[in-house]
Formats: structure tokens, sequence, C-alpha cells
């Protein structure tokens, strides 16, 4: 299965990524180092063109906020 992570690079992110792969699925990172900005929409439909799934693990759209 084709799963696109949001904020994939993040603290929780990269863990859901790393445990989709180990169960055998294709887990696509979709963040801003990756070229999908949720703020802006850029390359956000080309990451979903063919996913199946999304799992949202983005905390913020401002790369200054932790959210903390």
């Amino acid at each position: 299965m084709r799963i696109v992570v949001t904020g994939g690079l993040g603290h929780l992110g990269s863990r859901v990524v790393t445990a989709l792969g180990d169960l055998g699925h294709d887990a696509i990172v979709a963040s801003r180092r990756t070229g999908v900005d949720l703020q802006t929409g850029a390359g956000l439909a080309e990451v979903l063109a063919e996913a199946d799934v999304v799992v949202h693990t983005a905390d913020s759209l401002r790369p200054w906020d932790s959210g903390r």
C-alpha cells in the first residue's frame, strides 16, 4: 500500500514512516524538505496522485513554531 505521511521527517512522522516500511508499505514522506508545502499546496497534488492512504503527522505550518 502507498501511504503518504505528512510531516514524515519530524519527530512523530519519521517513526510512522519507519513502522510502515517495516510492515512492508511504501511510505512516502511529504514535507517541505521533499518539496511538499502544506501551507501553499505546492507539490501536494503530485505526492497524493497515487496515494492509497494519508497519515497526517505535521504539527505546524510555520517552521519557527514547534507548537510548544
